[in-house]
């Protein structure tokens, strides 16, 4: 049996007042309006209370945040360490106390400043400072775009060298005593670097074949 169709209206129905005796869609129109009207104003509260919360947010909370829920996770042990102690002994006492919305770049450029006689540690410390206001902006504490370490300049860094006292050795050695039962390799490693003045990669890809033991020399 066919099935029968029907002809879809080209305008939604509209009701009858049975008051007035007239198509009552001012009504509704009026109804319409004050929903949006009451959404909207919705919408302006959760912004507020969104807004509210990031003006109290300090550096010190976002810090706690950051070593909690981002460093475990996308950073090796060793820049994990470096990452806290960075946050630990130069940004948490210098704005620690700074609410995030209000850190410009010009309290960056202070804090990197005042670390000026350690251009090493004052540009790690910038590098740190910027993952995490980029990270803020990832969680929605500040607009887009706005990290303040944008355009602080870094201080050149010199290269580095430095040999161990007799003191300092003596002390190595005495540790490399005590953890040779639980890491003989390690410890063979560092003793290999000691003596022979070797880079780290070449002792860690060293094989026997580069080894002369009649000569007891390292090709």
């Amino acid at each position: 049996e066919p099935v029968q169709s029907y002809p879809r209206p080209s305008s939604p129905p509209r009701l009858l007042n049975p008051k007035a005796g007239s198509l009552a869609t001012a009504g509704w129109v009026s109804f319409g309006c004050r929903f949006t009207r009451l959404m909207g104003q919705n919408c302006m509260l959760k912004h507020k209370a969104k807004d509210s919360i990031r003006q109290s947010i300090t550096v010190r909370s976002l810090c706690e945040r950051f070593l909690a829920e981002y460093v475990p996770f996308h950073c090796k042990a060793s820049t994990a360490k470096e990452y806290e102690r960075c946050v630990r002994l130069f940004i948490i006492p210098e704005i620690g106390t700074t609410k995030i919305v209000s850190v410009v770049r010009t309290d960056i450029t202070v804090l990197h400043h005042r670390l000026r006689k350690i251009p090493y540690q004052a540009n790690r410390t910038l590098g740190v400072l910027s993952v995490m206001f980029a990270q803020a902006e990832s969680w929605n504490l500040r607009e887009a775009f706005s990290n303040p370490c944008r355009g602080v300049k870094k201080f050149k860094e010199k290269r580095r060298e430095r040999f161990l006292s007799s003191e300092e050795l003596a002390r190595l050695g005495t540790a490399l005593l005590a953890e040779e039962k639980e890491a003989p390799s390690a410890v063979t490693c560092i003793r290999l670097l000691i003596f022979t003045g070797c880079r780290l990669s070449e002792i860690q890809k060293l094989k026997w074949n580069y080894v002369d033991l009649k000569s007891k020399m390292i090709l």
